[in-house]
């Protein structure tokens, strides 16, 4: 590398550094000891995502959702980066058209079900997304959603035979 690339990469890497170490200081503040296990799964988990939110009311009385952690593989394939997400409303993040295939997902953890859904994403590939509520946290009541890229796990089991 050259000195003139170390220059302008240098500042580049001290930010992502630095947002990562803040990442990983809001997930210990709101998850505490179960930070590291999200971590760990998302990290090392192929073709999956996870996106933990929180379930807040709005002013009118409906619900909103915010991002807590976003993290995988299949997120970002889909296009999505999961630190942007972060901090940030469901409807701040999707389009309406988006909002149509998973609402029905948020809205039944709020009301404390679990749901799952196939669909397709913004790639055009398949999804299984399953959505969890997470009641009396510490940090309120939470959801967490489990994404499995289908298409990807069959290219995957694909390449692991031959």
């Amino acid at each position: 590398m050259t000195d003139e690339t170390t220059l302008v990469l240098s500042p580049l890497t001290s930010a992502v550094s630095s947002l990562r170490k803040l990442r990983n200081e809001i997930m210990d503040t709101v998850l505490g000891d179960d930070a590291h296990v999200f971590r760990t799964v998302t990290e090392n988990y192929p073709n999956s995502a996870i996106l933990i939110f929180q379930i807040l009311e709005n002013a009118t009385g409906e619900h909103d959702f915010e991002y807590v952690y976003a993290n995988g593989e299949a997120l970002r394939w889909a296009g999505y980066d999961g630190i942007e997400m972060e901090g940030r409303k469901l409807t701040d993040i999707l389009t309406e058209d988006e909002m149509q295939d998973v609402l029905p997902l948020y809205k039944s953890v709020a009301r404390g079900r679990s749901k799952e859904l196939v669909h397709l994403g913004p790639n055009g590939r398949q999804y299984l997304t399953k959505a969890v509520p997470v009641k009396n946290h510490k940090a309120g009541d939470l959801g967490i959603m489990i994404i499995l890229d289908l298409d990807g796990i069959i290219e995957h089991a694909a390449n692991l035979m031959y």
